[in-house]
C-alpha cells in the first residue's frame, strides 16, 4: 500500500535542517507507535547507509491519517523528528533518503 510519509530533520535538539516527505510502498500501512525502519534502500542500486552515530535509521509514527477513496492520498504517515548531532549529518540523511528512498528533502 502506498503512504505520503513525513518526517522532520533536526541537526541537534535545537536546531532545525528540513523535511523529508514522499512516496513509500508499504506491505502493511504501520500503524501509530509502530517503527519504520530506513536501515536498507528500496533503490535499485541502494543507496549506501551513511555512517551516523548514534542514529538507528528507525523511527516511529507518530500519526496516521487517512482519508476516504476519492481523496488526493489514501493516508499520510507522520514520523517523529530525525534529530541529529550536527548539519553534516543532518545533510547525509537527507541525501541517504533522497537517494535510497525517492523522498524529497526540503532544507529549511
Amino acid at each position: 500500500m502506498k503512504a505520503h510519509v513525513d518526517l522532520s530533520i533536526f541537526a541537534s535538539p535545537t536546531e532545525s535542517f528540513g523535511m523529508a516527505s514522499g512516496q513509500l510502498d508499504f506491505e502493511v500501512l504501520p500503524r501509530q507507535g509502530e517503527i519504520i525502519s530506513f536501515g536498507q534502500s528500496t533503490a535499485n542500486p541502494p543507496a549506501v547507509l551513511p555512517r551516523i552515530d548514534g542514529f538507528s535509521f528507525q523511527l516511529r509514527v507518530d500519526n496516521v491519517i487517512h482519508a476516504p477513496r476519492g481523496a488526493s492520498f489514501s493516508a499520510i504517515v507522520m514520523l517523529e523528528p530525525a534529530v541529529l548531532q550536527s548539519s553534516a549529518q543532518a545533510a547525509a540523511l537527507g541525501e541517504y533518503l533522497e537517494r535510497g528512498f525517492g523522498l524529497f528533502v526540503d532544507p529549511f
